[in-house]
């Protein structure tokens, strides 16, 4: 009928899925030996224990730290960021000025 010609072999999607498995199993254990604090389980579950120790030493020690030095409202309102400088010290930091000398007045020239 068609004069010897083959008809192509249907598609095989098993195997298109056993191969596609084969090399996400390659390359995350690649991964892994790059990167492990993103992709080695291990390292993952060993970061977590680590921050969630963190978390329960800084309940802890935040409420004796705050008798001590005291709280501003910024740290009291957002607890992640007590170590985290804000990006303008000006605020925190009292003015370095030399008050201007009696006598001369003090002009901004520009």
């Amino acid at each position: 009928m068609l004069g010897g010609a083959h008809r192509p072999a249907p598609p095989n999607y098993l195997r298109d899925v056993c191969s596609a498995i084969s090399l996400l199993i390659k390359s995350h254990k690649r991964l892994a030996k790059i990167m492990p604090e993103y992709f080695d389980y291990v390292e993952i579950d060993r970061r977590h224990r680590e921050l969630e120790q963190e978390r329960q030493r800084d309940a802890i020690i935040r409420p004796a730290l705050d008798r001590i030095y005291g709280t501003t409202d910024q740290e009291s309102q957002s607890p992640l960021s007590a170590g985290i400088q804000s990006g303008s010290d000006a605020e925190a930091r009292p003015a370095l000025r030399r008050p201007p000398k009696e006598g001369k007045q003090t002009v901004n020239k520009r």
